[in-house]
């Protein structure tokens, strides 16, 4: 059998084949058989004695589409693979934010937080906590000793992104020092004011959502609160100091934050 591929890289005129057209060709004129021909659908062969050959595939313009077509199908691998990229850490937090846990009204007081981050997925936080707004602070006071307030501290936190999304679990810790002024027995001759040191340390986690610039965080924290140090004295007799008591705290709070990003 011959081989006409050879052929097919020279720029030669096409002749329908016998078998394609019937015999049709030796009347026409080729250029009407060839025409013929693609409206049949047909596939000109080869045959013997042709001194034009039928080169599949040599149209005009199907090098062209082939290379349109290898393009987008390129386009589209390359849009694939970039969409399965998880973005990185640092497009999904932001430089900086500012929280406020509404919860802590609730609670052992309310906080404001700053968050700084330090790298992708690690960040750092300085909070003021008013311990004397809290429901919880007042509630479990068993005298009517009145306590207002007032702690700083600072934490860190690890983030985990298990996808592209910005949201993320989260894992960490505080500590914090602060102040309490109490008092009891107004009106009576046995009034007294206080002031007490303590200190806390807990654990953090959670899960944070992110939206746009808009940030809501909820989690846990677990820890424990010793008093450092206590002093009382009597409103009859302030220039007699007395040493308080020092209670050593566990405890378990929610935490639901509100903040945005800048």
């Amino acid at each position: 059998m011959l081989d006409f591929r050879p052929l097919c890289k020279q720029k030669m005129p096409v002749r329908a084949s016998r078998p394609a057209l019937f015999g049709i060709g030796r009347w026409f004129p080729i250029r009407w058989s060839r025409r013929l021909a693609r409206l049949m659908m047909t596939k000109a062969v080869p045959f013997r004695g042709a001194n034009m050959v039928y080169c599949p595939g040599a149209q005009p313009g199907t090098r062209r589409t082939n290379v349109v077509k290898k393009t987008a199908f390129a386009m589209l691998i390359a849009f694939l693979i970039l969409s399965t990229v998880p973005a990185s850490a640092e497009d999904r937090e932001p430089t900086a934010a500012l929280f406020l846990q509404p919860l802590g009204f609730l609670q052992f007081g309310p906080i404001a937080e700053v968050e700084l981050r330090l790298a992708p997925s690690l960040s750092m936080s300085f909070h003021v906590r008013l311990h004397g707004l809290g429901l919880l602070s007042h509630l479990l006071v068993t005298d009517d000793t009145a306590y207002w307030g007032t702690a700083a501290g600072i934490g860190m936190r690890y983030f985990l992104y298990p996808s592209a999304a910005p949201h993320a679990w989260f894992f960490g810790g505080m500590v914090e020092i602060g102040v309490n002024g109490f008092s009891g027995d107004a009106g009576l001759a046995t009034a007294y004011r206080g002031v007490s040191i303590f200190m806390v340390a807990a654990a953090n986690g959670g899960f944070r959502w992110r939206l746009g610039a808009f940030i809501l965080e909820a989690g846990v924290y677990l820890g424990i609160g010793p008093t450092l140090a206590s002093a009382y004295w009597y409103e009859a007799y302030p220039q007699l100091m007395y040493n308080g008591g020092l209670p050593f705290t566990f405890f378990g709070t929610g935490e639901l934050s509100l903040g945005i990003a800048f």
